[in-house]
């Protein structure tokens, strides 16, 4: 089976501490690859060391930080005048922002596949840190049957490698959805994990491995 390869680095906060127990993980394309952990495994760092990877190669990747997101999308509203977005994003709940930023996002992905993706891109890489906070689990089930699933369905990306690539808390994440396979990827131990129902993944979270 096809893989990419991916170096883990030292702790880039503390010189020569590593706060993984492998120094590579693999990654498979055309399919949601899920980083699981508990808070402060290293979910966001995994992220930023697959994303050195890609920027030293020169791999352009787009990339949804929720945390982020929610900062700049009511600055760039205001800035922009856009007072209809502005007032939604102000008396909407947590959920409901998220939502709105994902909707975002997802108009972000189509307009790089049409103008922006070349023939010669091999791979497409998208990165979503932290989407799950606020959503419940039809929301969760939504984004992977409808955002994810038409990217990883998209004619103009046959042929390519497609690297759909998230952080979460939430089981829902972890399951696959319709033709599509889910591929989990201990954050701590760097090798991939299955889990057979909720209870599995809730012990897995609790033991903090």
């Amino acid at each position: 089976m096809k893989k990419r390869i991916i170096e883990m680095r030292r702790d880039p906060y503390i010189e020569e501490e590593y706060i993984y127990k492998k120094d590579k993980i693999e990654l498979y394309p055309n399919c949601l690859t899920v980083l699981v952990g508990p808070n402060g495994a290293g979910k966001t760092t995994m992220i930023r060391q697959i994303q050195r990877q890609l920027k030293k190669e020169g791999v352009h990747y787009l990339e949804f930080d929720n945390e982020e997101k929610r900062k700049n999308d009511k600055s760039r509203a205001a800035y922009h005048e856009n007072y209809v977005l502005l007032a939604t994003l102000m008396e909407s709940s947590e959920g409901q922002k998220i939502i709105v930023s994902i909707n975002q996002f997802a108009g972000q992905i189509g307009n790089y596949i049409r103008t922006k993706l070349s023939k010669n891109d091999t791979e497409i890489w998208i990165f979503m840190d932290a989407t799950d906070s606020g959503l419940d689990i039809n929301n969760i089930i939504k984004i992977k049957e409808e955002l994810f699933s038409t990217v990883l369905d998209d004619k103009r990306l046959v042929g390519k490698d497609i690297y759909i690539v998230v952080t979460t808390n939430s089981y829902e994440y972890t399951t696959s959805f319709g033709e599509h396979k889910t591929d989990c990827i201990s954050v701590k131990g760097c090798e991939h994990i299955t889990f057979s129902n909720y209870q599995d993944y809730k012990e897995y979270i609790i033991k903090g491995v």
